[in-house]
Order: structure tokens, then C-alpha cells, then sequence
């Protein structure tokens, strides 16, 4: 009997999800999906670069007094070609033990210091004179050259608009090619697809020649002219739209 009433109450639910299934089937609107996607271009307008100092002492005291005298004397030239002192900051110090590269008999380099230090600047005309002052200074390692866009999210946002333009165009188009016209939009959905921010890397040091080495697509080096400059930047916006239709009826005259 148990049975028989599970069965029969098994049979009523996939009948009320049939009949759920066709009355949603039917009640869902006409409609078309479209994808809008746009390039925006901009100048990148600010640079990063990074590098390390070391100092070595008897003492972890002595060996930060040594690498903070470092520090302060590459940032006193860096001051004189145009470099503000708010652009210039340390962002990572490391203290240890020194394992390697120890003085003779004698205690003098037993502990090291590496400070990493980091310049932000607007002034992307300034990075040679940078660079050339990093070469020419007590620097293990010169990375990290970066450039990027201050007013990023600005031009996501016109980015984001563009795409979405871009998608109720080519809905409107295609409707009007099957006889249709958009309505409203049933679902809007965006993709952050960019890309703001390119790199290269430099590495070199006290005892070599500062190399230079492509890191990403989006910079160029002019060796020719010995000039570090950005190429422009690229955001990418991607917007799926779908968007309610109906027929256009040729008797009303829309």
C-alpha cells in the first residue's frame, strides 16, 4: 500500500515540474544575447622602479648604519636630477646573519643588511637620469620598472560604458534584421578583461653593465637613443547583454 502511494505521489510531483517547466517555457520573453567588447588606449602617466642596497658590518647594527648611508647618498643624487622626496621610500629591509662572502680571519662583514627602495614618479622624462644615477651608485640590483595609469578606474569606467554602447548597438542591429526591436535589457553581465599595468626588468649591479631586458608587451626601450619611455596602455571591457524583443508591426508604422 506504502508502495503504491509513493509511487503515485512520485508520479504527481514530475507532472507539477512538467507543467512548471512548460508555463516558465512559455512565459519567458523573446529575446537576443549580444556581447559588446572594446580596446581603450591611454598614455601610462606614471613609473615605478626598485632597487636593493647592501650593507655589511660586525653588527647588525653597523651593517643598517652602513646601507642607511648608502641609501641616503644615492637619494641626495637622485634629489638633484628633479627626483622629489616623496617619491623615494623603502619598501622591504632584511637583516641577517652573513653566510657568505665573510672577511678572513676578522669579523668585519659577519652581518648584512638589504634594503629594497622604491621611486614612484609622474616624471617619466626623469628615467634615465634615474637609471643612470642607479648604474653609476652602490646598488646590488635595479628591477621592477613599471608603468601604470593614475586615473585607472576613469578609464575602466569609459571603457565599461563603450562596451555596453557596443552591445545594445549590435542587439538594435541584429533585431532589426530579424524583423524585431529591442524592449529592455533582461540580464547585463561584465567582464574585467584588462590589463593596465607593463613592466621591464633590469637587472645588473656594482661589479656589470646594466642590461636591459623586455619584460612585457606594452613598452618599448629605444636603444638607439639610450631613452626609457611607456607605449600606451591598453583596458579591455567585455559586456554580455540579453535583451527582450518583439516583432515590429508593419501596420503601426514602427
Amino acid at each position: 500500500m506504502f508502495r503504491k502511494f509513493a509511487i503515485a505521489l512520485a508520479l504527481c510531483l514530475l507532472s507539477i515540474s512538467i507543467i512548471s517547466a512548460d508555463d516558465t517555457k512559455k512565459n519567458k520573453p523573446n529575446s537576443i544575447s549580444v556581447t559588446g567588447y572594446v580596446k581603450v588606449f591611454a598614455q601610462a602617466d606614471r613609473a615605478t622602479v626598485q632597487f636593493d642596497v647592501k650593507g655589511e658590518g660586525s653588527s647588525l647594527e653597523q651593517a643598517f648604519d652602513r646601507v642607511s648611508r648608502k641609501v641616503d647618498s644615492i637619494a641626495a643624487r637622485l634629489y638633484t636630477v628633479g627626483l622629489e622626496q616623496s617619491e623615494l621610500g623603502t619598501s622591504r629591509f632584511r637583516s641577517a646573519e652573513n653566510e657568505g662572502h665573510k672577511a678572513f680571519l676578522s669579523s668585519k662583514r659577519d652581518y648584512k643588511t638589504l634594503m629594497t627602495v622604491t621611486i614612484q614618479t609622474t616624471k617619466l622624462d626623469l628615467l634615465d637620469k634615474i637609471i643612470i644615477v642607479l648604474s653609476e651608485s652602490e646598488v646590488e640590483v635595479i628591477s621592477d620598472i613599471s608603468f601604470d595609469l593614475i586615473n585607472i578606474e576613469d578609464i575602466r569606467m569609459n571603457a565599461l560604458k563603450a562596451a555596453t554602447d557596443k552591445a545594445k548597438e549590435k542587439a538594435t542591429a541584429m533585431a532589426e534584421i530579424l524583423g524585431c526591436r529591442i524592449i529592455r535589457p533582461l540580464e547585463i553581465i561584465e567582464s574585467a578583461l584588462d590589463q593596465d599595468c607593463y613592466s621591464y626588468s633590469i637587472r645588473g649591479g656594482r661589479s656589470s653593465n646594466i642590461c636591459y631586458e623586455v619584460d612585457a608587451l606594452g613598452g618599448m626601450l629605444d636603444f638607439d637613443n639610450g631613452t626609457i619611455f611607456p607605449d600606451k596602455l591598453m583596458v579591455e571591457s567585455e559586456v554580455t547583454a540579453e535583451f527582450e524583443i518583439e516583432p515590429i508591426d508593419p501596420t503601426s508604422g514602427h
